[in-house]
């Protein structure tokens, strides 16, 4: 990939995700495992699995009772300090964001994995769809360059050959060029488009 710009167009972000691909994968593989193991808890354990959702849903109560402008802020500078610390506590070897995104996953198949037994697959597919695919390939993708940063100051460490400069630069300029407003779509399709949605199918 082009390494001298420092604001990457679509060309230079198309390369840098093939760059990064096979972290992508990884964590990829570690969401779907870790929500298949979600999903399994719910079916095995409902109660216990019910009082983790109300958990986090008590946690998001303060954003649910405001206006679907501040859900919108609200909810995007949620998945944006996530997402940053997905990437940036990469630089611990790698291993935060593998388990910032097991943790993502395990909670995303509890909660499908409820929700879907109690209202439908239509309404958790209309609740999660929309935003959710832009939403969770963000994430994923910062996590992906958390785990690359990881692996580069590890290879830093032993002495291999690795500019982590230029990949910090490039990570960096990715998620901010690109990422951040991705998620600021995301967010608003979630406060406006999916709240629609779920209230056309709630009556």
């Amino acid at each position: 990939m082009t390494r001298k710009t420092i604001l990457p167009g679509p060309r230079t972000f198309v390369a840098y995700l093939y760059h990064i691909r096979a972290y992508i994968l990884v964590i990829a593989a570690l969401w779907i495992f870790s929500s298949l193991i979600g999903a399994t808890m719910a079916l095995a354990m409902p109660e216990e699995s019910q009082q983790f959702v109300e958990v986090i849903s008590n946690q998001m109560k303060p954003l649910l009772s405001a206006s679907q402008f501040d859900l919108m802020i609200g909810i995007f500078l949620n998945n944006t300090r996530a997402s940053l610390l997905a990437m940036a506590l990469g630089l611990g070897l790698g291993l935060l964001p593998l388990l910032i995104i097991f943790v993502n996953g395990l909670a995303m198949g509890l909660v499908i994995a409820l929700s879907t037994m109690t209202a439908g697959p239509l309404f958790i597919a209309a609740a999660l769809i929309p935003h959710g695919i832009i939403e969770v390939p963000v994430v994923a993708i910062s996590a992906a360059i958390g785990l690359r940063f990881g692996h580069c100051v590890l290879m830093a460490i032993l002495r291999q050959a690795v500019d982590l400069k230029k990949e910090l630069i490039e990570g960096v300029s990715v998620f901010v060029v690109w990422l951040v407003p991705l998620l600021f779509v995301a967010a608003f399709v979630e406060s406006y488009v999916t709240l629609a949605l779920v209230y056309f199918l709630m009556g």
